[in-house]
């Protein structure tokens, strides 16, 4: 807590707003990354509020009502939801809050950039690098006949990905299902009936799943069915397999975009749009892929741990 005397040695004072779609612990971590990212800023006082939509539009108008009479200084969004409705908002009343955004796929980036060019900038996570995913799964997991893709078949772009995916492993002979949820509490429910002809389930980035990633990972562990994510925080949880991008490098890249408008006055427009495609590593849970019936030549696992490619 920051008194009134202290405050006064601030140099300069902003208020920022955080929009997030819903609470779960992934969003958290790059809320939280993006405001310790800002609070590293000398002689810089920053003040947060953040909003949950709840992944109600009807909440999200609301809440971008609040920020617009709040006089804020800038805007942090996270997810396409909540970026384009308050960029959508802000255009249609003339005002002139720049927002930086975050967790969006190009598909929604490039809608953004024609759509309103000014007063926008963010990072984006870049499209699912399904070949790469793909091949790295065949490299680590050996005879796969059966795939299951469980995915939020409602957000905007996870079809797509869900297709490219599958089409890939097509293309090796193996049988892929699609199995579609809309809600945390239909994952475990839906993805139980496939579980005993399965040998991986694979997850794609969406809050949906990401919520109910405990229970899908005790049922792949009860299974022995290799669960293989396109995010590394759940294998922390227990996922035996992750490709993707951490969660708080895509809060701390945000938070270096909100210092160069805030602090250095860099006009939005003039500040490049980030993409963390590059940024994608390999994680292992060497504790539950035994349990996930995902096996790895010792020689193989001292290479990985011990490898630096420069």
């Amino acid at each position: 807590m920051v008194n009134s005397l202290q405050q006064d040695t601030f140099q300069k004072k902003f208020k920022v707003a955080i929009v997030l779609p819903t609470f779960i612990s992934a969003l958290e971590t790059i809320k939280e990354n993006f405001i310790n990212e800002l609070n590293k800023s000398n002689n810089t006082l920053f003040s947060f509020k953040e909003y949950y939509a709840n992944n109600s539009t009807t909440l999200l108008k609301s809440s971008l009502e609040d920020i617009f009479i709040g006089s804020y200084d800038l805007i942090f969004t996270i997810g396409a939801l909540c970026t384009r409705s308050a960029r959508e908002a802000i255009k249609k009343k003339h005002l002139s809050i720049p927002i930086v955004f975050s967790g969006v796929s190009d598909a929604v980036v490039e809608e953004l950039v024609v759509s309103f060019k000014t007063l926008i900038t963010g990072v984006k996570v870049g499209d699912v690098r399904y070949k790469d995913h793909v091949a790295l799964l065949l490299q680590l997991k050996k005879n796969i006949k059966n795939v299951v893709i469980l995915y939020d078949n409602t957000l905007e772009g996870l079809e797509s990905h869900k297709q490219n995916i599958q089409k890939e492993l097509e293309n090796h002979g193996i049988q892929v299902t699609g199995v579609p949820v809309n809600h945390t509490n239909e994952v475990v429910q839906k993805i139980s009936p496939f579980l005993s002809s399965t040998d991986v389930v694979i997850t794609l980035r969406d809050s949906v799943v990401l919520v109910g990633i405990e229970g899908l990972i005790k049922l792949c562990n009860q299974w022995g069915v290799t669960l293989c994510t396109s995010e590394l925080e759940s294998v922390d949880k227990g996922a035996a397999l992750g490709f993707g991008t951490f969660y708080k490098d895509i809060g701390i890249a945000s938070g270096l975009q909100a210092k160069q408008i805030l602090i250095e006055k860099t006009d939005p427009k003039n500040i490049p749009i980030r993409s963390l495609a590059n940024t994608w590593k390999m994680r292992l849970n060497l504790t539950t892929m035994k349990q996930q019936n995902l096996s790895i030549p010792k020689n193989l696992l001292f290479l990985m741990n011990n490898a630096q490619v420069i």
